[in-house]
Order: structure tokens, then sequence, then C-alpha cells
């Protein structure tokens, strides 16, 4: 090898030397640089079992992405069987930057909610709204609400790589539905209708910003989307065989709510309609956190467990005359609560 091929074997070792490990800035500047695939997981534990059920009850992801101006720099949807397969991922195809993440899960199941701007572009145009109808009576909702849930994940921060690698962040879900089950007992035996009563809920929570704070609404009713009677037979003493079976009638009516919240007081109100006489009016999240389990091993806050127990079963009993005994207790999610002496109802 001559002196000229020596230097230029040289200036080659040299180049190569000065590459970066990872091989990405390749001196072929036509070929893609070097990426991090970056991933969104969808976790649903915020229940009472503690458990992610997000594979099992959400249909349907929207996914927004806001940049460090807050405009929408990319959105993402999907539904069907894709979400039950477990591992379930959303690709974020971003720019490098810092970005937020907002997820509005279950919009697509039904049309009962409704985001402020068909196109979004702020996050304000993801304020997420319930759908209202109005007669006489004035602004009420009614229907089984399909289920809807709500994420989001502030600051995530979206780099160039030094290898072709895949990262993954996870948001994590709240249920902003429930579902209240309203029982009226009559033991005296004597039968009820199905349409002696009804049941709503009065609020004004039909308003969810993107943060999934309850933004100032009018106030509106929830009325049932199912009701019915029964007749139920009880023993009359101990439960032995042979035993006498006393029968007594129960009146059900079945709500679906938007999310509940801990510093709101929305009120569950029964009505006769014989007379129109409100036999039941009371403050409805005063008495649901009155059965809230306070576990020392599992300690909630009001709201967190008004977020995880998305359904409550409610039992009242009535008087010969279709009242309300405020002389027995109120079963609700088969605990027992003293009604207060409530100077409201």
């Amino acid at each position: 090898m001559n002196k000229l091929h020596r230097q230029v074997a040289a200036m080659l070792v040299m180049a190569i030397a000065l590459l970066p490990a990872g091989g990405c800035a390749l001196i072929n500047e036509d070929l893609d640089p070097c990426t991090v695939e970056y991933k969104v997981g969808f976790v649903f534990e915020r229940n009472m079992l503690y458990v992610d059920a997000f594979h099992t009850q959400v249909r349907s992801v929207s996914l927004f992405a806001f940049d460090s101006d807050g405009n929408l720099a990319w959105q993402g949807h999907e539904s069907g069987d894709a979400l039950a397969t477990p591992g379930y991922t959303m690709t974020l195809p971003l720019e490098p930057g810092i970005y937020d993440l907002i997820a509005w899960c279950g919009l697509n199941e039904g049309d009962a909610f409704t985001l402020a701007a068909s196109q979004p572009r702020t996050k304000d145009d993801l304020a997420c709204s319930i759908r209202k109808l109005t007669d006489s009576r004035g602004d009420y909702v009614e229907g089984n609400l399909n289920d809807l849930y709500h994420g989001q994940l502030d600051a995530v921060s979206i780099e160039r790589g030094d290898g072709n690698i895949s990262r993954q962040v996870n948001i994590s879900l709240t249920k902003n539905t429930n579902r209240i089950h309203v029982l009226l007992h009559n033991i005296d035996g004597s039968t009820m209708g199905e349409d002696d009563f009804t049941v709503t809920v009065e609020a004004a929570n039909g308003l969810m910003h993107h943060d999934n704070s309850i933004l100032p609404d009018d106030g509106f009713e929830y009325r049932h989307y199912r009701k019915r009677a029964a007749t139920v037979g009880a023993p009359t003493g101990n439960g032995r065989p042979g035993e006498t079976i006393t029968t007594y009638s129960t009146h059900i009516s079945d709500i679906a709510v938007a999310r509940l919240m801990a510093d709101r007081h929305p009120r569950l109100v029964v009505t006769r309609n014989a007379d129109g006489t409100r036999i039941v009016d009371l403050p409805l999240t005063d008495y649901l956190l009155m059965v809230k389990d306070d576990d020392a091993r599992r300690p909630m806050t009001p709201q967190e467990y008004l977020d995880r127990q998305d359904e409550f079963t409610i039992n009242f009993f009535l008087t010969g005359d279709n009242s309300w005994d405020r002389t027995m207790a109120i079963y609700i999610n088969s605990w027992t609560v003293v009604p207060p002496q409530d100077t409201q109802i």
C-alpha cells in the first residue's frame, strides 16, 4: 500500500469513528432520522374492584393532543373489537415537543353526550355536554345514558431518540355516568301501580369541562329510563320453612345521571302522582356518601368514592297513604341509613 492509499484509509477510519454509536446520523441525508414511537394505553381501574376494566367496558376512544400553545396538534379515534384486545394502545404520530393529552371515551356509543365543537381546535372545544329535551316542566334528560369516560395526561414529552425504540404512557380514566335504582316498598299490602309515582334527580351537572370539572349550568331534571311495579313476598317470621309469606308492593325506577360531585347537591325527588305531593326530597350525594366505607387499607376521598361507585340502589318504605315512612331506615347498597330530620323536605 503506497503512502496515498494509507492516508485515504486513515481518513475513512477517523470519519467512521466520529459517527454516533446508534448509527442514526448517516452520511446520506435522504435517509429517515431515528425515531421514537410513542404509544398511549388506557386504564380504567377507578372502580370499586380496583382492577383494570378498560378492555371489558370501554368500546370507543377519542384522544386529543394539544401543543404547548394550547392548539390541537392531532386527534385519533378508535372503536370496536380492537379495544377489547389486552394491551391495546394508540400510536401518537407527533413531532418532538410537549403535549397535553385529553381522552373522552364512550362518545361514539350513543348520542347522549356531545362536544362543544364538532371540529375541536382548542381545549375549550372539548367541553362535553349532555343532550337535553324540554317540555312544560322544563329541561330534562331521560334514557339510559351511554357510558362516558374521561382521562387526561399533561406535559407528555415527545423526543427524538438515539435509535428506533418504542415508549408508552398510560391515561387513567374516570367514569362519568352513574345508575340509580330507587325502590319504594308499601309493606301494608296495598298495591302500587307503575304510574303512581314519578322519581327524578334535580341537578345542574350537564356540562363537563375538558379537565372533567363541572361548569356552571342551568338546572334540569333526570327522569327514569325504566320503571315498573312488582309484588314481592317475604316470610313473616324468621324465614323457617312453612311460615306464612306476606306480600307487599314495590315500585322501581331506574335513572342514569352524569358525574356526581362531592361539592354539589343534586336532589332526589319522589312525587306521588295522585296529588302531586313530593313525598321524598333529599340531597342525593349527601345520602350516598353516608355509606362510604372508610376502609383504612384503601382510604378514599368523598369524590373518589363517587367516581368509583357507579351504581346505587336506594330503598324507601311507605305508609298506607303512600307517604314516606321516615321512622324507618333507608337502605343504600345494603347499607342502613337512618334519615336525619331534614328541614328541607
